[in-house]
Order: structure tokens, then C-alpha cells, then sequence
């Protein structure tokens, strides 16, 4: 059983990413470079999908993190 005895009060304001002065051309070449596109065979299994989609989730959130600046 979990008590609560003050008012939850947040970290801090929210950050959000400001993407019209994300850096389009740092995208682009990013996901070019570090995406692998062979990681999903025309015979694939349930694996060899989950283990694309976490590859493919990964490069765009880091790239994300990498091109675009946050508004704080």
C-alpha cells in the first residue's frame, strides 16, 4: 500500500522539440548513414520484424535528439 503526503508537484517545466529549426540536412545524412536497410530479410520472421522495428525506432529517436533543438 502506497501513502502519498504532499501534493505531487512536477520536475520542472515540460521540454518540447522545436522542429522547424530541426536540422533537415543532419537528418537526412543520419538516417542515411546509420539506417540499416538489410536488417529485414523478404523471409522474415517475428524476430528478424521486432528486431527492424527497434532499429528503425532507435535511429529516428536518436536522430531526433541529435537535429532538433528542445524549447524548455
Amino acid at each position: 500500500m502506497l501513502t502519498i503526503r504532499s501534493p505531487f508537484q512536477p520536475h520542472g517545466p515540460k521540454s518540447t522539440y522545436v522542429y522547424r529549426h530541426a536540422n533537415c540536412d543532419y537528418y537526412r545524412h543520419y538516417v542515411t548513414d546509420k539506417l540499416n536497410i538489410n536488417l529485414l530479410p523478404i523471409t522474415a520472421t517475428t524476430t528478424d520484424s521486432d528486431r527492424a522495428d527497434a532499429h528503425l525506432t532507435d535511429t529516428i529517436n536518436s536522430v531526433i535528439n541529435k537535429s532538433t533543438p528542445l524549447r524548455a
